[in-house]
């Protein structure tokens, strides 16, 4: 029987954890470090006459790294909900200037009317994603890593249906299907200060980043009202990026064998994805067509987190 996607992952987490315990038992281990942290967040904006509205909007999460005196290390997030169920988990391997870096979770929530009074709910949506990051160091400050990236995902979308009227549909594909390839790109000046020999103090800005910039392949599901329409398994190539983005204050102290960070910022997740041949006329569907997605989905909210080094 051949592996899903969220099998292959599975998989791929218990290597990642076998290497884990390897480099825990290496008796030349530079130290590590531990953390907490929280994110508040919500969507943001809505699609014509609806809104989504994530099923949990409180995330807890438990940081983790470790680094040998070789440059082999491991780093990671796991991420709980309001009922500390695990949200999803990123977990990444470090090896000299190079870093494997997976991650796997799940969005999922409501699909809410907008019209009238509203906050009435017309549908839910589940929206699982996997992405894999192989990347190299291009900085000297050992922050910043470039490479490769690959990314499923799935996301709700109300599309523009043409009738042929002067008015046209919309009707809601709650689970198109993206497959996403392009420049990884891997930027934490926060770890990379905790894993560094540093013995300063700091107290700066900061921004960190993960996602992948390229190509996306989606396709429409087998939604109801896309089988209504004849517009089910529909195939579209878009640009985009789809990533997390963190802007904020972090303070930092470090000793030889110690060390302790404090950040709160302001945290994206975000996927943008646009058809550029529909520039720059913007034309409307033919009649029994819909359009390319112009896919938008943002969460967003205040982050907080502690760390220590041991």
């Amino acid at each position: 029987m051949e592996m899903g996607p969220i099998g292959r992952l599975k998989a791929v987490t218990k290597v990642l954890a076998g290497v884990a315990v390897l480099l825990a038992s290496d008796s030349a281990l530079a130290g590590g470090y531990l953390g907490v942290g929280a994110w508040d967040s919500q969507f943001l904006g809505e699609e014509h006459d609806r809104k989504y509205e994530s099923d949990t909007n409180r995330i807890k999460s438990l940081r983790f790294g470790w680094q040998s005196r070789d440059l082999a290390g491991i780093f990671g997030d796991v991420n709980f909900d309001d009922r500390n169920r695990v949200r999803d988990l990123a977990v990444g391997l470090v090896f000299d200037d190079y870093t494997v870096h997976v991650e796997r979770g799940e969005v999922s929530g409501d699909i809410v009317s907008t019209n009238g009074s509203g906050g009435t709910k017309i549908g839910e949506f589940e929206s699982p994603y996997l992405g894999i990051n192989l990347v190299s160091k291009v900085s000297t400050d050992g922050a910043f890593y470039l490479g490769v990236g690959y990314q499923q995902f799935a996301m709700p979308i109300l599309f523009e249906y043409g009738t042929g009227g002067d008015f046209n549909d919309h009707i809601q594909d709650d689970n198109v299907k993206f497959q996403h390839l392009g420049l990884g790109v891997y930027y934490d000046p926060i770890r990379d200060y905790l894993m560094s020999d540093r013995t300063d103090d700091v107290n700066t800005w900061y921004f960190s980043t993960n996602g992948v910039w390229g190509i996306s392949k989606a396709v429409t599901s087998d939604a109801p009202e896309m089988q209504q329409h004849g517009v089910d398994g529909q195939e579209y190539y878009l640009f985009g990026q789809s990533g997390s983005y963190e802007l904020g204050w972090f303070f930092g102290s470090r000793g030889e064998h110690w060390g302790i960070t404090a950040n709160i910022g302001y945290h994206l997740r975000a996927i943008t994805m646009v058809d550029f041949s529909r520039f720059p006329d913007f034309p409307e569907p033919e009649e029994g067509e819909i359009l390319p997605p112009e896919a938008q989905f943002i969460l967003h909210g205040p982050r907080a987190g502690i760390r220590a080094v041991f």
